[in-house]
């Protein structure tokens, strides 16, 4: 295995995640996007929707801790048996692969899903971010009683 020099679009990733996931810090989370920045979650979840700007990412974070009452991601807190995860970059985009658990709110039902997202990076912050479920149903199945 070689050593390698993370790209920005890594160590972005990789900020965010510490202190979303491990930090629960969304007011500093959110500071790493632009202002127009949009996220696209899958329309059919009970969060999904395009999210623009500070104020929407706000918004995202609460209905997934709405739908969410406990949420682990990639390498974080993953449950045994889950997927292998990694960050696939290069000075412009970001690809974090793995998985995300969680257990829904409402049911109570925990799940695990393989998931995709794909960083773009501008200027330092990201700008776009597309989320990928493998299978949305499993969280959809989760969170509906």
């Amino acid at each position: 295995m070689t050593n390698r020099e993370m790209t920005e679009p890594e160590k972005l990733v990789r900020k965010f995640l510490q202190l979303a996931i491990v930090e629960r810090n969304m007011d500093e989370a959110i500071k790493l996007f632009h202002d127009e920045a949009i996220v696209y979650e899958p329309d059919q979840l009970p969060y999904g929707g395009t999210y623009t700007a500070p104020q929407a990412m706000r918004q995202l974070s609460k209905s997934l801790r709405t739908h969410l009452d406990k949420l682990s991601a990639w390498w974080i807190d993953m449950p045994e048996g889950a997927p292998e995860a990694g960050i696939v970059a290069n000075d412009r985009y970001a690809i974090l692969y793995g998985a995300m658990a969680g257990r829904s709110a409402a049911t109570g039902k925990e799940f695990i899903v393989p998931v995709e997202e794909r960083y773009r990076v501008r200027d330092g912050k990201f700008d776009e971010v597309w989320v990928f479920y493998h299978d949305p149903r499993i969280v959809i199945d989760a969170c509906t009683a």
